[in-house]
């Protein structure tokens, strides 16, 4: 199978994209690419529910995915994992388009969420994660000379939060590197506003890019499996881990998620520094109009991908 390398390298006190060259991808393997919180693990779900429609998972007990560039985990162990996963694989990545290893063969569905709802989920997440966690990540992350993540974050300095989304996860960032790409055969965009209008179109377009045939009388329970707390219950099944990083667990993680949050809940200042983004990306030329406007609205913006 022909892989064409990253362009770049992708860097955090979370994530290194290097660790992806010790993976062998396999023909018909599905990476799940975002920025953080947006619909990331809510995307794996429904790639798994769709896969096994009759909710038989050979996965069970086990991860729902594999996340390659997880610095917490060693390369080793995270590769042996990814190896030792049955069938057609989910790989999970929070990259830039430019930082993956390429392949036609591969499926690369990357999903997007409007980022002033991303931030104030980003806030919950940090306030839940437990501060040794993230003394740890800090500690790896110093190898690269990164800017440490604050350990006592509480959920409530926005303008904190917001430097450090910027530096690491930038949602316009990603959105630039993905944009060119969604015509491309294997590569399907996703806008988490739209899912949450209408789950089950958003599943059916999946389930059609990813060449997955659901029996109709599966709909139902396919789609059902993938709500928010059919979602968290799971996870506190499959994914124990989340007990070890975060307060509650999977309460925590799968928080409130829906639309407008963002708009809600942060101070005017924070929504006014995100709009400046990213309209200096597009000024820049580094981000479309259509791009940004789709970044912010999903379909209902009338942009379509």
């Amino acid at each position: 199978m022909n892989v064409r390398q990253a362009t770049e390298h992708y860097l955090t006190p979370v994530e290194d994209s290097r660790r992806w060259d010790h993976v062998d991808l396999r023909p018909g393997d599905i990476v799940v690419a975002t920025p953080p919180k947006s619909g990331t693990t809510w995307t794996q779900g429904m790639v798994k529910s769709l896969q096994w429609p009759y909710g038989d998972a050979p996965t069970i007990g086990r991860p729902l995915s594999v996340w390659p560039d997880l610095r917490s985990v060693p390369v080793e162990e995270m590769v042996s994992l990814a190896e030792s996963l049955p069938g057609r694989r989910s790989l999970k990545a929070h990259l830039p388009a430019t930082a993956l290893p390429w392949s036609d063969d591969v499926s690369y569905v990357a999903v997007f969420r409007n980022p002033a709802d991303t931030v104030v989920s980003w806030a919950n997440h940090r306030a839940a994660m437990f501060p040794d966690r993230v003394a740890a990540l800090n500690e790896v992350g110093a190898q690269d000379g990164l800017t440490p993540l604050r350990e006592d974050f509480d959920g409530h300095d926005y303008h904190y939060l917001l430097a450090e989304w910027s530096l690491y996860w930038n949602s316009f960032d990603f959105l630039a590197t993905w944009w060119p790409r969604r015509h491309a055969d294997n590569v399907l965009l996703l806008h988490y506003a739209d899912l949450y209008a209408d789950l089950e179109a958003g599943m059916r377009r999946l389930a059609e890019f990813l060449h997955l045939d659901v029996p109709d009388e599966c709909w139902p329970q396919v789609v059902d499996r993938c709500g928010l707390d059919e979602m968290r219950e799971t996870a506190r099944i499959e994914a124990p881990g989340l007990n070890v990083s975060f307060q509650k667990g999977a309460d925590s993680f799968f928080y409130k998620g829906g639309n407008g949050r963002g708009a809600a809940l942060l101070p005017v200042e924070i929504l006014h520094q995100l709009d400046d983004y990213g309209r200096e990306m597009v000024s820049s030329g580094d981000l479309s109009g259509d791009a940004l406007v789709w970044l912010n609205d999903g379909a209902g913006s009338g942009v379509m991908v």
